[in-house]
């Protein structure tokens, strides 16, 4: 289902999706590998590090669970299960400091709109720790993935499977330092100016690289040519929609 690299020992942490087992494989010595089988959650599928690197946040969705696994020590920390939402589906999730509950991994939903937010700091924030500490409610179900960046202010949310083409086409923004102000929506279609008919049909998606940082694209139908797809940037400061970045 997914496989990452340990920052702490020659090992990859690989989740075997159907047995409901996360591996730690030590290749220290390659021909003689060792393997320590973790018991985590059956139908494991996208995981990724906490802000720290230490913990693997990875997503069994059809048990609406997200497993922690400690990759210093080897070992399961826990299950959080208690109001998970319907089916997530983090891609990679979204590391930041809530102002309230301290450093946070963000997920959002496949089968709801809503986008939870898992207490990552046992040191500091340890009341707050592996559990789900806020709730927000973003466009619809649907939701592929979540992101944000170290040098912006905004949560980014999309719904590429949502059935609704007027959500399936945008992104729900949320801002970071006040995530009890509702969500700004950015219609991305109509920025790409897809206009009506058959030309129109597409879904909005986020996309990260190293260089340009956080990047939203929008791919849709063309007859005449097929696959077109549109980007824009969040700036470094406060995304705005008013502000854009050129087509690429």
């Amino acid at each position: 289902a997914s496989i990452v690299a340990s920052h702490f020992k020659p090992e990859f942490v690989v989740n075997i999706k159907e047995t409901g087992q996360t591996l730690m494989v030590n290749y220290a010595d390659i021909n003689n590998l060792k393997v320590t089988a973790i018991g985590t959650e059956r139908f494991l599928h996208d995981g990724v590090w906490d802000s720290s690197k230490r913990y693997f946040m990875v997503a069994a969705n059809q048990r609406n669970t997200i497993a922690v696994v400690d990759a210093k020590e080897g070992r399961l920390v826990k299950l959080v299960k208690d109001n998970v939402g319907k089916i997530p589906h983090p891609g990679r999730g979204a590391n930041f400091v809530d102002a309230k509950f301290g450093p946070v991994w963000a997920t959002s939903h496949l089968g709801d709109e809503s986008v939870v937010l898992i207490g990552t700091d046992p040191g500091k924030h340890k009341a707050n720790a592996w559990k789900v500490v806020r709730t927000l409610k973003g466009l619809g179900g649907g939701s592929l993935f979540i992101k944000t960046h170290p040098k912006s202010k905004n949560l980014w949310v999309d719904t590429p499977l949502n059935p609704d083409a007027a959500i399936s086409q945008s992104v729900a923004v949320f801002n970071i330092g006040n995530l009890d102000k509702p969500f700004e929506e950015v219609k991305i279609a109509e920025l790409a100016k897809l206009g009506d008919g058959p030309n129109a049909r597409g879904t909005a998606g986020i996309q990260q690289g190293r260089r340009r940082g956080l990047v939203l694209g929008v791919e849709w139908q063309d007859p005449g040519i097929g696959n077109r797809c549109t980007r824009r940037q969040d700036p470094e400061t406060q995304a705005r929609h008013q502000r854009q970045a050129p087509d690429h």
